[in-house]
């Protein structure tokens, strides 16, 4: 909306910064070597001594992560052959490898990267070699050290099948305890056997770390290339620096009044119609009756609310104003007097307490709120200034009026006038009050008054956002042009003669309701 707006004043920003970005980017990429990363592939076997290990647990997926960890370690990293032939420390040589393990797989790809294809392919090749060569080296390590210990076990059970041996040969023979040390000389013999098969099993391992089924190759050039990317980086952050100037020219701007209907139509609100900020206009309210001299030109403007509410499939519509110091939209008299003179049947709803003053009202005639409270009839509280036109307010007292918003059966009533009627038009204060917001979620259809050089971006943008949340379909707006200062004046002390309705002022209509690029209902 408005910062698309934006935007679009600020595109010879956005241009020049975009190309100053990509400048600065093919500068830096042109400094910048590009790395050419060579990958080898090893398919790796179980095996003693390692994570991956031959059982139900050592077979176990997730173990190759604890190989890729070993592959990377400083181990494996000194006994590459270029290692102290270069000088590099093990934590440099390191720096350009990575490892990966394909899902589901017994798979670990090695890569390693340098500007220099030889050492990147040498590395990359080095490093599989070196690390098989390390799993087979603690595998067999493992072996060494299990059949060393099976063989200090043996010894010791060799040295006791001795002793055992020349007990039972001086023991009398046939006695209980010569039958006893036989039984103990067949055991430990037995251990020993079972001993040495488990060595001679453990000896027959096979050392098979695995093997590398793809030789380190390089990888095909990135078609953008270092440079092309650092080029098209550096053009899309100038971009979006530019778009960040237009995004503080947006807040900057969101803080000051409305002042065009560019800015209006910004947030998808087509303009209605055009009404006089005179005093007069500012000030007038429902009393008497309907003056007969309404200028024609505001007759179309009937037909067009009528359409939209055929449209809408609603005749309640909510006229609400987007200043928050607005006490009611100053539209209302207007718009419901060009309704009237077209023949539309019309009930305005005044939610203010402003319009329908005690006066037009017959006195203390009763209010929504007393036919809500005492279950009066509603025709006792519908009054009529004029034809086709009936207004209604909310409530006796002023004071009161606040409380009608949330009384039960409200809605109720509101449906109940749309069926006397072919358009209820419900004046109520600012959206941005919750007054305003409960009114709004029930009647799902508003016209919004803007006041140019008062009415608040800010404040509008608050609006439309509480209709989109609220499900409301906002019509449209009605537009006070700024009040010149020479009609701003006092308010002379109202007189029942005095209150009388528009005398030719109103709606001026600026533009079709339905027409092509308008906001879409």
């Amino acid at each position: 909306m408005l910062f698309r707006a934006a935007a679009a004043r600020s595109w010879p920003i956005l241009i020049a910064l975009t190309l100053l970005g990509g400048l600065a980017g093919a500068a830096v990429g042109g400094t910048v070597s590009e790395t050419r990363p060579a990958t080898a592939v090893i398919l790796l076997n179980p095996l003693e001594g390692n994570p991956f290990y031959p059982g139900t647990r050592g077979e176990l997926l997730v173990n190759l992560f604890s190989e890729a960890q070993v592959l990377r370690s400083n181990l494996v990293a000194k006994t590459l052959p270029d290692a102290s032939a270069t000088g590099a420390s093990a934590e440099q040589i390191l720096a350009d490898l990575s490892v990966s393990v394909p899902p589901n797989t017994q798979i670990l790809q090695v890569s390693y990267g340098s500007s220099d294809p030889a050492v990147a392919l040498g590395r990359a090749q080095g490093f599989a070699d070196a690390y098989l060569a390390y799993r087979k080296a603690r595998a067999a390590a493992s072996i060494a050290s299990r059949v060393a210990g099976i063989k200090t076990e043996i010894a010791t059970h060799e040295a006791d099948l001795t002793r055992l041996t020349a007990q039972a040969a001086a023991a009398p023979q046939g006695s209980a305890t010569a039958g006893l040390l036989l039984t103990q000389v067949q055991s430990v013999a037995t251990q020993i056997n079972q001993l040495n098969a488990r060595m001679g099993d453990i000896a027959s391992t096979a050392l098979d770390p695995g093997q590398i089924i793809t030789p380190a190759k390089l990888q095909a050039p990135n078609a953008v290339g270092t440079n092309g990317m650092l080029t098209g980086g550096g053009a899309l952050l100038g971009f979006l620096l530019g778009l960040g100037v237009a995004f503080l020219r947006t807040g900057v701007r969101s803080s000051s009044v409305l002042r065009t209907r560019s800015e209006i139509e910004a947030f998808g609100i087509r303009t209605l119609a055009t009404q006089p900020n005179t005093f007069e206009a500012a000030h007038r309210t429902f009393s008497g009756s309907v003056p007969a001299d309404i200028n024609s030109s505001f007759l179309p403007f009937g037909a067009q609310i009528l359409d939209l509410t055929r449209h809408h499939r609603s005749k309640s519509i909510l006229i609400t104003a987007s200043r928050t110091d607005a006490e009611h939209p100053v539209c209302v008299v207007s718009m419901a007097s060009s309704l009237a003179a077209s023949g539309i049947r019309t009930i305005v709803v005044d939610m203010t307490g402003k319009l329908v003053l005690p006066q037009a009202a017959g006195g203390r005639s009763p209010g929504l709120a007393d036919v809500l409270r005492d279950g009066l009839p509603l025709e006792s509280a519908l009054v009529s200034v004029g034809p086709s036109l009936q207004v209604i307010r909310a409530a006796a007292r002023t004071d009161s009026v606040s409380r009608v918003n949330a009384a039960p059966g409200l809605m109720e009533l509101i449906g109940s006038l749309a069926e006397r009627a072919d358009v209820v038009l419900v004046a109520a204060g600012s959206m941005l009050t919750p007054d305003t917001q409960l009114l709004a979620s029930s009647i799902k259809s508003a016209v919004i008054e803007i006041e140019y050089g008062r009415s608040r971006i800010s404040d509008l943008r608050a609006a439309v956002q509480i209709c989109h949340d609220l499900s409301v379909d906002l019509l449209g707006a009605v537009v006070l042009p700024p009040r010149h200062k020479d009609s701003v004046r006092p308010v002379p002390p109202r007189k029942d003669s005095e209150n009388t309705i528009a005398d030719g002022g109103g709606l001026d209509r600026t533009a079709p309701l339905i027409s092509s690029g308008s906001h879409g209902d």
